[in-house]
């Protein structure tokens, strides 16, 4: 299985959907009580935002064993 780095504009697009998107009560309930997410605050999204872009390094880590650390400059973290 291969494994690759996602930017941040893809995760923010992801968590936006599961935010904002029709007919996702359930999967944001899910992420709620599972995670501690409260996708209806903007500190939900943030925080499951942070947490998907860790897992994605973690996940190339392991699959290309090692090596690939937090990419973002300061200036792209700082703008979240």
């Amino acid at each position: 299985m291969s494994s690759f780095l996602v930017d941040d504009k893809t995760i923010n697009s992801v968590v936006t959907y599961l935010a904002y998107g029709r007919d996702l009560e359930w999967i944001k309930r899910q992420i709620k009580e599972k995670y501690g997410f409260d996708l209806d605050l903007t500190s939900g999204k943030v925080g499951l935002g942070e947490l998907m872009f860790k897992m994605n390094i973690k996940a190339t880590n392991q699959r290309y064993n090692g090596g690939v650390e937090d990419f973002r400059s300061e200036s792209v973290a700082g703008r979240r």
